[in-house]
């Protein structure tokens, strides 16, 4: 088993897996339990957000989902989240020089600043239509973490049991879209650990 090693955001419990915990997420709600539980906010204006996030002030974690530009940047400039996660589902339309993933270099720069951390999740992969599209925004969010020193958080994502991974297939994953053995698993490990931490 690899030591210190977590599930940032699964749906369900990774049992027997070689875990050293796991973070348990619920979507638009919260419940206090003895397990580490964050909650995934999906708001549809920054009115939504801002009412949400002091909601649910009291949970471990934030993650924040939304294919709105204004609400992810108002987000990571107030560090309003712990996490952004999901953009690279975004439906925003690549143009011919550019490919859109999600976030840009402003959002990287930002959360790196604000110590937002940029989650990607294997199970977007995995239940992709076309991975190679998603795969590439994932590969593109990767080098925008690295190259400002946003963190970056490599998840399960899992809904259900048969899409949880083993620890090493998620820092394999990382080192796939471009991390060295170190950024590997420090994005299942310590990034985790210092959200946890400062709450």
């Amino acid at each position: 088993m690899l030591r210190n090693i977590y599930d940032f955001n699964t749906r369900t419990p990774p049992k027997n897996l070689g875990y050293a915990n796991y973070f348990i997420v619920l979507e638009n709600k919260y419940e206090k339990t003895k397990k580490i539980t964050g909650v995934e906010i999906k708001p549809k204006t920054v009115n939504e957000l801002n009412k949400q996030v002091k909601k649910f002030k009291n949970a471990n974690f934030i993650i924040l989902t939304t294919q709105d530009y204004e609400i992810k940047r108002k987000a990571v400039d107030n560090s309003l989240v712990d996490a952004i996660a999901h953009n690279e589902l975004e439906k925003k339309r690549s143009k011919r020089n550019y490919r859109y993933s999600g976030i840009d270099h402003v959002i990287a720069k930002k959360c790196a600043e604000n110590n937002v951390s940029v989650n990607i999740c294997f199970n977007d992969f995995l239940n992709a239509e076309n991975r190679g599209i998603i795969l590439g925004r994932m590969k593109q969010n990767v080098r925008l973490c690295l190259k400002y020193g946003a963190p970056i958080i490599i998840s399960s994502g899992a809904e259900k049991t048969s899409e949880l991974v083993p620890p090493d297939n998620l820092t394999a994953f990382a080192e796939f879209l471009g991390m060295n053995r170190k950024q590997s698993l420090e994005s299942v490990s310590r990034v985790a650990e210092k959200i946890i931490k400062r709450k």
